[in-house]
């Protein structure tokens, strides 16, 4: 009788002990990876996007020209299509997609003439409009370091004393000259003209369709994250040319709420 007693006050005593022990099984296995089960790969962290991000000044943009321009067609003042070439990437971010559109503006356009004038053409291109809020402005000569910018700068005080100078000097030698050579001149002057009507060489300017050029950033411009979206998203370049880039898929760009 004793006996069963103290039998049946271990198995009480023990029975959490069994049952704790039970659990902790249960749960160490199920924690363990099963045999042959793939291992779970970690997805590497996406870097965070920066609340704005900033285009230096002289930043290169290669632009492709959509159509083709000639001095002969052209009149100051029509527009001219082309399309950026290549993404523009600032601190890992993509800041300009490739073949974001911009809209060059012909700024000087002469023909061809049987009156020895050759053709000309000049095309401006002055801003880049990434959306209705920010614009680009841009230039076609590329950034001078600090060097080059002072040596020029000393060149050219250098040049304005020479001329100051020496200007008395060069107008007795001018008037010496035209005194005793005026005659000469014109009879060489009389002589080109013939030559020149003999053989007229004159031709139009022709900037052909697909060609390329470089334009700079000429002012530090920030875009905020809200706008980099918004490039992100834009819509890519006319597809109604045969040089257009095709540009690479747009990764999402997170904004605020």
């Amino acid at each position: 009788m004793i006996g069963k007693v103290l039998q049946s006050a271990l198995c009480l005593l023990l029975s959490p002990l069994l049952a704790a022990q039970h659990v902790a099984q249960t749960a160490a296995s199920s924690s363990s990876p099963q045999p042959g089960a793939p291992a779970a790969t970690s997805l590497p962290a996406t870097p965070p996007v920066p609340e704005a991000i900033t285009i230096p000044k002289g930043t290169a943009i290669g632009l492709i020209e959509l159509e083709t321009a000639s001095s002969a067609t052209a009149s100051k003042g029509d527009p001219v299509r082309y399309v950026v070439a290549e993404d523009i990437v600032v601190d890992g971010v993509t800041a300009i997609r490739a073949g974001t559109p911009v809209t060059g503006t012909v700024t000087k356009a002469k023909k061809s003439s049987t009156h020895h004038q050759e053709g000309e053409l000049e095309i401006a291109v002055r801003e880049l409009a990434l959306d209705s809020q920010i614009r680009l402005r841009l230039t076609d000569q590329p950034p001078k370091s600090p060097a080059e910018q002072s040596a020029e700068n000393s060149e050219l005080v250098k040049g304005v004393l020479l001329g100051i100078v020496l200007a008395p000097v060069w107008i007795a030698l001018l008037a010496i000259e035209v005194t005793v050579s005026a005659p000469f001149a014109i009879a060489g002057v009389i002589d080109d003209l013939r030559q020149q009507s003999a053989s007229p060489q004159w031709t139009d300017v022709t900037l052909a369709q697909c060609s390329t050029r470089m334009v700079y950033v000429s002012s530090e411009t920030t875009i905020p994250r809200a706008n980099l979206a918004a490039q992100a998203n834009a819509p890519a370049a006319p597809e109604d040319s045969p040089c257009a880039p095709a540009p690479a898929p747009a990764e999402p760009i997170a904004t605020k709420r």
